[in-house]
Formats: C-alpha cells, structure tokens, sequence
C-alpha cells in the first residue's frame, strides 16, 4: 500500500481508497488501451508517462513493489512501463474489440495477428468505494480543481475512461457542473467534465489536489 500512503499520508477526510481500481484510473486509457492477446512477441506498455510526469512516474514505480493484488516484475523503457503479469491483471477489468484493419504479420509463421482496444467493463466498479478510486485515480493525473474550486477531468483521445468518469461520478450523487465533449473529427479528441463532489468528499479531493506531484520541465 505504499503507494496509497505516499498519496494520502497524514489525511483527514478517512476516506477508504481501492488500490487497485484507483491505479486503473490513474493508468488511463490515452490513444486506447491495447492488447495482443494470442501473439507473445509484442509487448504493450501499461502506461507512459509524459516526460512532465517523472515524479508520478515514480510513485508508480514505487507503489507496484508492494501492490497487493498480484507480485509482478517491471521493465521501464524510457517513460514506458512494462509488465505482463500486471497487463494480465488489469486486462480483467477490460473487455476486447478487435481493431479492424489494423494488425500485423509474422513472416516466420506466415501467419496474421490482431490488434485488440481495451473497452473498460463499468461493471467491474461496483461498491462506491471503487468507483471513487477510480475517479480518484483519474483526476490524480488528468484532474484540476478550477478557480472556482470545481474538480475538472480532461481526457485526450479517451475510448472508454472519460464516460466511466462521468457515470460514476453521477452515480456517487455528485453534481455535474458541464461537460465537453470533442468534435467527432477533432485530431486530438479531447473531453472535460466539471463536477461538485458531494459534501461527505469534499475534503477528500481537496487533500488529493494537494498531494498531487510538480510537473518537470521536459528536457
């Protein structure tokens, strides 16, 4: 739990987090999560960070040495982090959709190989309590609190994530203030919803906010 504890250390909202479900969120799926189910050879990274986000990237690293739900080994890549037995696991929560017209060909088994998109299963969060950490996970990287001290989530090229955000945000009883959605053609597509949390979470993303990690300049 490292990783929780790094974030929320010395809180007092004593809202209980899901770890897993608020690494899902904070993973995010930009461009797509993708998988290669029944080609072994190629490995998708679990997540990449910006090169602004090194401290995150960090705390990632960190908090998967003690991420109680399955022990797993990593490889990093520059800002990609690899790891089988944690892409195993988090494909669980993922429903596939073959991406059509876009897959690749082994010249040694003259065979073809599909690429998947990785459709998030909104019914896999079902207490309150997962879907917060998801949401929580979710403005941890993508999220703002505004001037007005709204939560702002902006999402970039999102198939799956930004509308689980937005429902589970209306499910936890929270008031959405506006959302955006990208033009169909836009290059990048890029969503933001605002929302109050309720009165009972109101702290509780405050001290988020607060522990959130600088950005770095890019070198």
């Amino acid at each position: 739990m490292f990783f929780i504890c790094q974030i929320f250390f010395g809180q007092t909202s004593n809202v209980q987090i899901d770890q897993t479900s608020f690494l899902i969120g904070l993973v995010g799926d930009y461009d797509g999560k993708m998988a290669t189910y029944d080609y072994p050879n190629i490995e998708i990274p679990i997540v990449t960070f910006h090169c602004s986000e090194n401290q995150l990237s960090k705390i990632f690293i960190d908090s998967l040495e003690n991420f109680k739900e399955v022990k797993t080994k990593i490889e990093i890549d520059k800002s990609s982090i690899y790891s089988k037995e944690l892409a195993k696991f988090f494909n669980k929560f993922y429903t596939r959709k073959i991406v059509e017209d876009y897959g690749f060909h082994d010249t040694a088994q003259n065979k073809d190989y599909s690429y998947y998109f990785l459709i998030l299963k909104k019914d896999k969060f079902k207490s309150q309590i997962q879907k917060l950490s998801f949401l929580a996970g979710t403005f941890y990287r993508f999220g703002k609190l505004n001037t007005e001290n709204q939560i702002e989530i902006t999402t970039v090229n999102s198939v799956s994530h930004f509308k689980a955000c937005v429902e589970f945000a209306e499910e936890l009883g929270f008031k959405i203030v506006s959302k955006e959605l990208a033009d169909y053609y836009a290059i990048p597509s890029v969503d933001k919803f605002t929302f109050i949390p309720s009165e009972k979470f109101s702290l509780f993303f405050t001290e988020l906010n607060e522990a959130k990690p600088l950005k770095n300049e890019c070198q």
